[in-house]
């Protein structure tokens, strides 16, 4: 399940009429999770990583290990109250996180408790700037993250780049 609002329909309509080869090819959908918290744990991972060990790190099998929760839940990835429950250490026995691990219990534990809104944020209360000041306050939350997470919510003024990014670039664009 993804998460689809008529915004973003409304922008990848307008994103098409701008790019005709986008329509063609299918292209202006961000792929998104059901849920904001496992789109912000994922953008952590994308942290100083190619993109093959990102998808290792993410694998519904390393996140089966971790759902211990007697609730129903949707999917494999754990909730925040899951992941809240937990240490750093254990999450890094099963899924190799490195320091990536304690920024996601942080992260876990903030949503958990509240201090955290991210429904305030999905439902675009805030600003996309007031959005992009919270999350940088965030442990893990530079600025490739924030772009990041931005863009899952549906603000995409900011381009997120990184390393693999700038290779990649450099690679089609520059054939270097």
């Amino acid at each position: 399940m993804l998460r689809i609002s008529a915004e973003d329909d409304r922008d990848v309509a307008q994103f098409q009429q701008l790019h005709e080869d986008a329509k063609k090819n299918g292209f202006g959908r961000i792929f998104r999770s059901t849920f904001l918290f496992e789109d912000m744990v994922k953008s952590i991972l994308l942290c100083n990583s190619t993109w093959e060990k990102t998808l290792g790190m993410a694998s519904s099998s390393a996140y089966c290990n971790l759902s211990y929760s007697k609730e129903e839940t949707r999917g494999n990835f754990p909730s925040a109250k899951e992941i809240a429950s937990l240490d750093k250490e254990l999450i890094n026995e099963h899924c190799k996180f490195g320091y990536r691990a304690n920024w996601i219990v942080k992260l876990a534990k903030m949503v958990e408790s509240g201090k955290l809104n991210l429904e305030e944020m999905e439902r675009r209360d805030m600003t996309a700037e007031q959005v992009s000041e919270k999350l940088k306050k965030l442990t893990g939350f530079g600025a490739f993250v924030t772009a990041t997470v931005l863009m899952c919510i549906g603000y995409y003024h900011l381009l997120p780049s990184d390393i693999e990014t700038l290779r990649i670039f450099r690679e089609v664009y520059l054939h270097i």
